[in-house]
Order: structure tokens, then C-alpha cells, then sequence
């Protein structure tokens, strides 16, 4: 689980913003919604993200994505590759240039761990990995940038980190993290946090056909799903596909890292069956599916990898093709403690305020975004005066604007504009 993810400098985000998961107040309330309250450190099951068109919601993902994308595959670069995460804030000249600062907190067996790395599109200025094995944090090790750069120098460890080899040598755009986490001699400690972030934190359609099609289990509850939100389905099943010599010729240019999963994309299709008059099933083609259909086929295996193995799920624009209520179900199945045993976490961007409601969401679970001169914010709703309790009607009081983060429309200049338009 995410307890905290800071973020200056990239994207939107120009000055650092905290985007915190940590829950510390009236820890009964709601208590369900809550993981790890034995620790005396709670951590909220399910947060969402509200705010207007380019208020930059999503940047919060993006910034989660780029740590993923420095830890995962940066062991892989040569001297000349790139950052291609580095998008800083590029409305400040002082900022466009300056590398950018991002640290995740995190629950990683029960311990807290905090990874920080600065970077611009060649380099990697600093980075660090921290832990608590008490109340106190504790140096994994702690890279720091040094004028006369060697490779694989400028590197301090901790006394706790032992167990396997320690020094690896690495460019300046390589993540210390990556090189040491992906190696077979590196202590377990590094290796099990490289892991957290390789099968951890999963993305919206991540998910495989391939990945689950032969877990029995999983089938029974894609079946139960697809036949209980009311989308007319009664059944599904699997068939497997020729590629045509087009598709092939295609695939030759792709590149060799991807070409596996485009072929096992291609070479796979879902065929859904519908109830028809006589009760008979009949089965339906694809391209007569709803979008909502398909999307919640698509994404609903990341729900139940991440409520089975304890993961980070995180997904944007959740309401897109999805009723309010089939929304709602994905909230309640990871805030109910008898499904998600294994701390799983729910992170995702919406417009649809309606499902911000006090009755299944704390305050510490809402944050809204809202620019103000081109950079982005973002406050929690228990950062809010006392005005708003845990019981005030959220969803209501959003929509009236009593809580920013909605779009300001100037109907009248709109209005005039258009006008023009239509007369001509």
C-alpha cells in the first residue's frame, strides 16, 4: 500500500505537493475503510482524486508511473538513453530546466519503506531507499550526486543492509534501485523492493486474458461479475485466433519487448453470450458489446489480482463507460475486510462527484484538484475547516462549489462567441 507520494517539479506540479494516504484521525469512523490499524499508522484502503478538466489529476498517476518506469527498467539503459519520465514544469524558466523530485512511503511486509529520486532527462541526480525497522528510519543506502562522477560511486549504505553483493556499477541515468534490485546477488532487502514495484502497483487494462483464463476461480468470478451488473450477460468464453499474415508483418516492426504481448493481445477474443426470448444463449459479437462491457471485462482481473495478492490498483477516469453503481461495487470490495484480507489499495481519478459520499468514503479518502496560474494543487477534505464533518453531504456540497476543484465556465463570453457563429 501507498502511504504518501510527495511531487515537485514534473508536469503540472511546480512547487512539492503531498499527496498523502496516511489516515491519523478518528481512526473508528468508517474504520472498515482503514488498513494496518494495528501499527498505530493507518492507511486508506480506497482514495480518490476530483477536480475539473487539466486541473492535473492524472499527474498523480503520471508521477507513480515514473517511479515505476525508473525502478523497473532503468538497469536496461545504455549511457544514451533517456528519461523519457522527465517532464518538468515547464511554465517557470527556473523550473524547466531543474531536475525533478518525486518520494513514495509505502508498506512493504508490514514495514514502511521511502524511495526518493531526483532526475532530469539524462541523469539521475540523487536517489535514496529508507525504511523503518522501528520507530526510527533506517538507511538502506543514499545516492548522492558527486562533481566528479564515476560510475557506481557516490553511494552510502546502511549497516543493515547486508546479505549480498552491494557494489554494482551503473551510469549516471541508471536507478541504483534498478541495477541492484534486478541482479541475483544483491541482498533480498533490495530485491524484494524492486519486486514490490515491478508486480505491486498495477495500472488500469494491465491485465492479460492470458494471465487468468485457466484460474477456475477466477472465471467462476468474472462470470458472476458480467451476469450480476445487470449488462444482459449470462456467460463468456475464450477463442483462440489465427493471426493473418497482415498482423504478422505488422508485428515484425514492433519492438521486441512488446511483440509478445501484441501477440498473445491479438491471439486471444473473448466471445460474451446473451438470454434471448426462448432462455437460449446466444452468443454476440464483440463489436456490438458495450464500451462498458468491454472496459469492465478488461479491468476487472486487475480488482481481483490486486484484492488477491495485496495490491496497488490504480485507474483513471474510473466512471468512464461505468454506471455510478458498478463504481460504487469497485469501492466496496476493497473498503469490505472480509474480501480485501490482504491490504489491497484503490487509487483512481474521477469527474463523477456523485460517488463522493460520506456514508462510504472518510474525508482523509477525497482529495480535489484545482490550478492556480497554470500550477496544480491538491487538498484533502480533512484539511477543510471544521465546517465539514465526517457525515456532511460531500457530493452535494462539491456540485454547489463549496469545495473548489469544479471548472469556472464563463457561459456569457461562451455564449456571445457562439452566437457569432450561428448568425454568421
Amino acid at each position: 500500500m501507498i502511504i504518501d507520494l510527495a511531487v515537485k517539479n514534473f508536469l503540472s506540479i511546480k512547487d512539492e505537493q503531498l499527496f498523502s494516504l496516511h489516515a491519523d484521525r478518528n481512526l473508528t469512523h468508517l474504520a472498515e475503510n482503514l488498513a494496518h490499524l494495528d501499527t498505530n499508522y493507518a492507511t486508506v484502503r480506497t482514495s480518490v482524486i476530483l477536480g475539473s478538466n487539466a486541473s492535473g489529476k492524472t499527474n498523480l498517476l503520471f508521477a507513480i508511473k515514473a517511479i515505476t518506469h525508473i525502478v523497473c527498467d532503468t538497469h536496461k539503459f545504455d549511457r544514451n538513453s533517456t528519461l523519457r519520465c522527465y517532464d518538468p514544469y515547464i511554465l517557470s524558466s527556473k523550473n524547466k530546466e531543474a531536475p525533478s523530485e518525486l518520494s513514495i512511503e509505502f508498506w512493504l511486509d508490514d514495514t514502511r519503506h521511502i524511495y526518493s529520486v531526483h532526475y532530469d532527462r539524462d541523469s539521475i541526480y540523487s536517489e535514496s531507499l529508507y525504511y523503518y525497522p522501528s520507530s526510527q528510519p533506517a538507511k538502506i543506502f543514499d545516492r548522492e550526486s558527486a562533481e566528479n562522477w564515476k560510475e557506481g560511486e557516490g553511494i552510502s549504505f546502511g549497516t543493515r543492509y547486508k546479505g549480498g553483493r552491494k557494489q554494482f556499477a551503473y551510469h549516471p541515468n541508471m536507478s541504483y534501485l534498478s541495477v541492484a534490485g534486478s541482479s541475483a546477488d544483491s541482498p533480498e532487502m533490495i530485491k524484494r523492493v524492486y519486486d514490490y514495484f515491478n508486480t505491486k502497483i498495477i495500472f488500469d487494462s494491465s491485465s492479460k486474458v492470458t494471465e487468468w483464463e485457466d484460474d477456475v476461480l477466477a472465471v467462476e468470478a468474472m462470470t458472476t461479475l458480467m451476469s450480476s451488473v445487470d449488462l444482459g450477460i449470462s456467460q463468456f468464453r475464450f477463442e483462440d485466433l489465427e493471426l493473418t499474415k497482415e498482423q504478422l508483418k505488422m508485428l515484425e516492426v514492433v519492438p521486441k519487448e512488446f511483440r509478445n504481448k501484441a501477440i498473445e493481445d491479438l491471439s486471444k477474443e473473448v466471445i460474451f453470450s446473451h438470454i434471448n426470448e426462448e432462455g437460449k444463449a446466444v452468443e454476440i459479437s464483440n463489436s456490438l458489446e458495450s464500451k462498458g462491457t468491454i472496459r469492465l471485462f478488461k479491468n476487472f482481473p486487475n480488482v481481483l489480482s490486486a484484492l488477491k495478492f495485496g495490491n496497488v490498483f490504480i485507474i483513471d477516469e474510473i466512471e468512464i463507460s461505468y454506471h455510478a453503481h458498478v463504481v460504487e461495487l469497485m469501492i466496496s470490495l476493497f473498503q469490505d475486510p472480509e474480501i480485501n484480507i490482504n491490504n489491497a489499495q484503490l487509487i483512481f481519478t474521477t469527474h463523477a462527484f456523485h460517488i463522493i459520499k460520506s456514508s462510504i468514503m472518510r474525508k482523509d479518502q477525497i482529495w480535489l484538484a484545482q490550478k492556480t496560474n497554470g500550477a496544480s494543487k491538491y487538498v484533502s477534505l480533512e484539511q477543510f475547516d471544521s465546517s465539514l464533518r465526517d457525515n456532511s453531504p460531500f457530493d452535494k456540497w462539491y456540485d454547489e462549489g463549496r469545495l473548489g476543484g469544479i471548472p469556472a465556465i464563463d457561459y456569457k463570453s461562451i455564449s456571445d462567441s457562439i452566437k457569432k457563429v450561428v448568425k454568421g
